[in-house]
């Protein structure tokens, strides 16, 4: 059976563009525009492994633009890393591994050459919620809520829950891309 196929002659140049909507406008394309430094940290985190550079997204935070790069290692089916620099690509400054066969988050502060693993991340309350600490659509979500009602970008604030029976327990929360990733009860107040 043959279907017929219509045919005009629009030319390339004259079809029509495709919208973009703002929050694909703030995606980066994929690309290696990252610096040899930033590159090079990557290399020596993942010893041996091939890897690319995924999708790119800017954000703001404090008024200082970021670009957060996703990290694919060896061909796997989603980011396995994430790292955090300016703007350029050139000045890393956090970076973080998501290992979800272990359900191990190792956090560095290329800043300062401090490394933070978050084990059972699996148990946080924002894990499922983040379709497996996906950073990119953390960041995609959060570029579009008011500032005032995020969450931390990256470190951490006390926070006191609900008063029952006449006490509050107060918690150190920790924020890594305004994902919860740790939680530790400090101290009981009388409400």
């Amino acid at each position: 059976m043959l279907l017929p196929i219509s045919c005009n002659k629009m030319t390339q140049n004259e079809l029509p563009k495709p919208q973009k909507n703002e929050l694909q406008n703030q995606i980066v394309k994929r690309g290696t525009n990252l610096s040899t430094t930033t590159q090079a940290f990557i290399s020596s985190f993942y010893k041996g492994a091939n890897y690319t550079i995924g999708a790119q997204i800017k954000t703001t935070d404090n008024s200082v633009d970021y670009l957060v790069s996703e990290i694919i290692i060896n061909d796997e089916a989603k980011a396995r890393g994430y790292i955090l620099t300016d703007i350029t690509g050139k000045n890393p400054t956090y970076f973080t591994d998501v290992d979800r066969s272990t359900y191990k988050m190792t956090v560095v502060n290329i800043s300062n050459n401090t490394t933070t693993i978050i084990s059972d991340i699996d148990k946080t309350s924002d894990y499922a919620s983040t379709n497996e600490f996906d950073i990119i659509k953390v960041v995609e979500q959060n570029n579009d809520i008011d500032i005032v009602e995020r969450r931390p970008f990256i470190g951490n604030r006390v926070e006191c829950g609900s008063c029952v029976m006449g006490e509050r327990l107060c918690y150190m929360v920790g924020y890594f891309f305004w994902i919860r990733v740790t939680k530790t009860e400090i101290d009981s107040v009388i409400c």
